[in-house]
């Protein structure tokens, strides 16, 4: 096979071998690495996994495996992350998996290590599952390469060995299935959700099987399939309640064992893009002050514009904050609440009063509440830019009024906004043109300077 560890896990593996020829292992004596193969026979043709656990570890950060196996008797179809493994949610960076020939037989080769000071693995867990399917008769060997700190070992953040027990393990094929066929149904009450809501997979075996007899449920996504739950029957039905955590289309299907003795395994027919996983994601696109200074008492307005660029319709809340603090509207609410179809936006104006805020700036910003589900919370918020509160009729920001200010509304006297010779912040009374109240305002505080 190819390989395909990437210059990044090449360099962190030579960087080990280097900290294992010249570091003491570490670790308890209790922590055991173990491979965990099914019971009983399997036979021919049939696929089975085989997990790689570990127990009572401290501190893992980088782990690798050697395991040898018998290629007459079996096919080494894949080595996979499964969910919830020991680093699962976690950067890492994936050597192989490899498959190849030594000396001392045929190989998986596989390595995963954490990147960068993260939090390491502690206690119990997966460290991989590997698929094979069995193609002859026999009793083949499940054994990590040996000893352990050569090619199989676990290192922690130190790039220390972790002292640990090694348990191989063995499997055995049998020949041709004499079994009767079955069959497996399988539904799913719904074709498109938003992440973290629940979809109900259900189904029958169309014979009669004891309760509790397991059903296993995979999904396909990401380019490959992967175990996603085991379930337990009752009168030879099964139901699993998944929310998906991951964006994406799938596909799902189940799959029963057969019994060992009378009836043969059987697989559902998949369920081609079944789940629509996708993301909501609400966005403030764009924040717009109605002036830059504004008179301590008097109000200013601020327009936001949220988009919903999610696939479902959403209801959210949007607020307006002065540095840490929410505007308060008309109404005492310091949120509008708003509804928009998948593709929709809206325009939102806030009015903002100022009395009882102190003489400052000011800084504004619009903000979207996440909806459930919502992931890219980054363009969530959107900071406008500042607003100077001052005395009122101080027009240029200069904590003072004087002959400039005036000066200035006197030019722009007779506009409306939208015009050219609109100024915003010398429409202090913000009715939209600026005339004689303005000026009056101006004249009442003339003279006024802070301090």
């Amino acid at each position: 096979m190819k390989r395909l560890v990437s210059g990044i896990m090449l360099t962190l593996l030579l960087t080990s071998a280097l900290a294992l020829a010249f570091n003491v292992p570490v670790g308890a004596a209790t922590t055991q690495l173990e491979v965990i193969a099914p019971a009983g026979p399997i036979t021919v043709p049939r696929q089975f996994s085989v997990d790689i656990n570990v127990t009572d570890v401290t501190d893992l950060f980088l782990w690798q495996i050697k395991l040898y196996y018998n290629p007459t008797l079996l096919r080494w179809i894949n080595a996979t992350l499964p969910p919830g493994h020991v680093f699962y949610g976690k950067p890492m960076t994936i050597g192989g998996p490899n498959n190849e020939t030594d000396p001392d037989g045929t190989f998986i080769l596989l390595a995963v290590a954490l990147q960068g000071d993260v939090a390491r693995f502690n206690g119990d867990g997966i460290l991989c599952r590997i698929y094979f399917e069995a193609q002859a008769v026999g009793t083949s060997a499940l054994d990590f390469s040996k000893p352990y700190g050569d090619d199989t070992f676990m290192l922690n953040y130190d790039l220390l060995t972790i002292t640990a027990d090694v348990a191989d393990s063995s499997i055995t094929t049998q020949g041709a299935d004499t079994r009767a066929p079955t069959a497996i149904s399988m539904s799913i009450d719904k074709r498109s959700l938003v992440i973290g809501e629940n979809v109900t997979i259900s189904g029958t075996i169309n014979v009669t099987v004891p309760d509790g007899t397991p059903v296993y449920i995979e999904y396909y996504g990401h380019d490959a399939w992967s175990p996603l739950a085991t379930v337990y029957t009752e009168d030879s039905n099964y139901t699993y309640n998944w929310a998906p955590t991951d964006e994406g289309d799938f596909k799902i299907r189940s799959k029963w064992d057969g019994d060992g003795i009378n009836y043969k395994p059987a697989t559902s027919e998949e369920v081609a893009s079944a789940v629509s996983a996708r993301a909501p994601d609400i966005a403030v696109t764009n924040a717009t002050l109605s002036k830059t200074v504004v008179g301590q008492g008097y109000s200013m307005n601020i327009t936001v514009i949220v988009y919903n660029q999610g696939e479902l319709t959403e209801t959210f809340n949007v607020t307006v904050y002065c540095n840490e603090t929410a505007i308060t509207l008309p109404n005492e609410e310091n949120y509008t609440t708003v509804t928009l179809a998948s593709g929709e936006s809206t325009t939102i104006t806030f009015t903002w009063n100022t009395t009882g805020f102190a003489y400052g700036n000011y800084n504004i910003s619009a903000n979207a509440e996440p909806v459930p589900g919502e992931t890219d919370t980054t363009d969530n918020t959107l900071a406008d830019g500042w607003v100077l509160v001052t005395i009122p009729g101080d027009v240029n920001g200069d904590f003072k009024c004087e002959g400039k200010d005036i000066a200035i509304i006197a030019k722009a006297y007779g506009s409306l906004i939208g015009q050219p010779a609109y100024v915003p912040n010398a429409d202090i009374n913000d009715d939209g043109k600026i005339d004689g109240k303005d000026i009056a305002v101006a004249a009442k505080y003339y003279g006024t300077h802070y301090p």
